[in-house]
């Protein structure tokens, strides 16, 4: 029986790309207020500067000279815009509001502020104040694609998804080869679980920008939500050569890998990321899981240390170190670490499972009852707790309550060979031997790989005389691996 079901991997969640937009050379327009020749050829010259610096990107250097603008023209919008712009481009976004509402102040008309306060209130994500100054901006000029595109990011933030799919739309209309608008779109169409309209969206995404990262890794993030693992790692792999040191993008991947079950592929990846990222918890979990499913259980288990010891407990990284303890027998380690998961979670009926196994494996019976009843209480179709119940049952003699669990766990999964099995050998060690040799039949019948069921068929069988059909069972259990009693092989011969 398998102590856990699965991976556990970190959610993934499609992002939007921040704009870049550039700044461009505007016409210098005075103000009202009189200023002297040479005021105005120095007004010119600090503006003038400050573009430098702001194409360079020194945009501290930006700031200090349209500040000197402004000391010399108090009034001026256009240095005010200027300077909210280099702020934008710094994520100094209150700044760049205050500077914005300023120029807004001298020119109410002025539709470049209104965009790029718009941009910082959804940096702040105050989106209902930028939907306003998108609405403001749309209405100065209906073809401004870039606004559509924004204000449906925003209506996006206030998950108002018709308004942002429409906005979407009309920026496309507006400029068909809108890549970032696709993109949205795309991302948007996914959490609407439009899958065939995003994977159409991001395929022509990638015709219009075919080395961008972000739209690779989206695409493989909607394959990978949609089961297509191959078609994702392929995707993750192109964005992971376009940008080879975002973490994130190895870790997607990993979590693919580790679906296929290539768990050595998924330890590969998620090391990349610690390499990227050493304190990055969820990789520590995910590859510790990865570890665990390829039986390297000190691994594992230094790495839910890890884990464990960058962030606060959780209940189900103690559950997960309490498996692999577990898995190496070291039995009083796991029950202390799925006591410390049911301390937090007590609502866990796989931790009181597995707490019950390994105080069953330490011969504590009473405990182990114990613990898969509460298991039982909070799960009554938990098949596996039914089973092991019927197991301590059966290690302490009593049959029949043995019966009833195995056959209550037959009831919820009747293609458990395992449970024909047990419960088989249950009616052997009563003398039931036909009843038993029906159960090992079934048992074979449902996995007839299951080598198990050959060796207690030969038992019931020989219990029956029926001693040529015990050697075929016997046979077939060696075909498949087994090793018989050399006890039970002497009395086949010589009675």
């Amino acid at each position: 029986m398998e102590l856990i079901a699965g991976l556990i991997f970190m959610e993934i969640k499609t992002v939007l790309i921040k704009p870049l937009l550039a700044v461009g050379l505007a016409v210098i327009i005075l103000t009202g207020l009189s200023l002297s020749a040479g005021a105005i050829e120095s007004y010119r010259e600090t503006l003038a500067t400050g573009n430098q610096f702001f194409f360079r990107g020194d945009y501290a250097g930006a700031i200090q000279a349209f500040s000197q603008a402004i000391a010399i023209d108090p009034l001026s919008g256009l240095a005010f815009q200027k300077r909210g712009i280099t702020y934008y481009r710094m994520d100094r976004h209150q700044d760049a509001i205050a500077d914005f509402s300023r120029a807004l102040e001298v020119d109410v008309g002025d539709g470049v502020s209104l965009f790029y306060r718009g941009l910082s209130y959804f940096a702040l994500a105050e989106f209902q104040k930028a939907i306003d100054d998108f609405d403001r901006a749309i209405e100065l000029n209906t073809q401004d694609a870039a606004s559509y595109l924004y204000r449906g990011k925003s209506h996006e933030g206030l998950q108002f998804f018709d308004q942002a799919l429409a906005d979407y739309t009309q920026a496309l209309i507006l400029n068909s080869r809108y890549g970032e608008a696709l993109l949205a779109r795309s991302s948007l169409l996914v959490r609407l679980n439009e899958t065939e309209a995003a994977l159409a969206d991001f395929d022509r995404a990638l015709i219009l920008d075919p080395e961008n990262p972000d739209i690779y890794r989206n695409r493989g993030n909607l394959h990978h939500q949609q089961g297509r693992l191959t078609q994702a790692i392929a995707d993750y792999s192109r964005a992971i050569e376009l940008r080879p040191d975002e973490a994130a993008l190895y870790f997607f991947r990993g979590s693919s890998q580790a679906a296929l079950r290539e768990f050595s592929a998924a330890v590969d990846d998620y090391t990349k990321v610690l390499d990227l990222h050493p304190q990055d918890r969820a990789a520590y979990v995910n590859r510790a899981a990865a570890f665990l499913a390829l039986r390297e259980y000190p691994r594992a288990l230094a790495d839910f240390d890890r884990a464990l010891a960058l962030g606060p407990p959780d209940a189900q990284l103690y559950f997960l170190r309490g498996v692999a303890h577990s898995e190496m027998r070291e039995f009083a380690q796991a029950i202390t670490d799925y006591t410390r998961s049911l301390e937090i979670d007590p609502t866990q009926a796989a931790a009181y499972n597995n707490r019950g196994n390994a105080y069953f494996a330490g011969g504590q019976f009473a405990a182990a009852l114990a613990d898969f009843d509460r298991a039982l209480t909070l799960d009554p179709e938990f098949a596996d707790a039914w089973f092991n119940r019927g197991n301590t049952f059966n290690r302490l003699g009593r049959w029949r309550w043995a019966i009833h669990d195995y056959e209550k766990a037959l009831a919820i999964d009747p293609e458990n060979p395992s449970y024909y099995f047990n419960l088989g050998l249950t009616h052997l060690s009563m003398g039931e031997a036909r009843k038993a040799r029906d159960l090992f039949t079934t048992a074979i019948a449902v996995n007839p790989r299951y080598r198990q069921a050959y060796y207690g068929r030969a038992l019931a069988n020989f219990s029956l005389e029926r001693r040529r059909l015990a050697w075929e069972d016997i046979r077939k259990y060696e075909e498949l691996g087994g090793e018989p009693d050399p006890d039970f092989i002497s009395a086949l011969r010589f009675n």
